[in-house]
């Protein structure tokens, strides 16, 4: 993802503000939006293998290869941090949009999808769904 956000500085059509962030568009005639949270998923799955050492270990039994890899580089270089400001962010998120009448609309967006195509993210669904709820 963060490979996305540079690339995003060097071509103009390709526009990522940050890692996370959300848009707002306009969807009725009355001023009703929709707003639009992405996020970094690969941020989730270093949430989701939070805990102590036997608690890590159990979790990364279920892992895929990529997943794998990511735990081994990402979430061991302090993007743990950033996965605790992304939760707060989409906590925050989402409870302006809740006291926001305008929107009407909420959905999200990010890489690794939270069900189907044969494998449920089950590390990115243990992180990400307590927050959506």
């Amino acid at each position: 993802m963060y490979s996305l956000v540079k690339l995003s500085l060097r071509h103009p059509t390709w526009k990522m503000d940050h890692l996370f962030y959300e848009k707002q568009f306009p969807v009725g005639n009355d001023g009703e939006k929709m707003s639009l949270m992405m996020f970094d998923s690969c941020l989730m799955i270093c949430k989701a293998l939070e805990g102590s050492p036997k608690e890590r270990e159990e979790k990364l039994k279920y892992l895929d290869e990529d997943s794998l890899k990511l735990a081994s580089t990402m979430c061991e270089d302090g993007w743990g941090d950033l996965a605790e400001e992304q939760s707060k962010f989409i906590e925050q998120t989402l409870q302006k949009g809740s006291a926001d009448p305008s929107i009407i609309w909420k959905t999200t967006y990010d890489h690794h999808p939270l069900f189907g195509l044969g494998q449920d993210q089950k590390e990115i669904q243990e992180a990400i769904l307590p927050l959506l709820r």
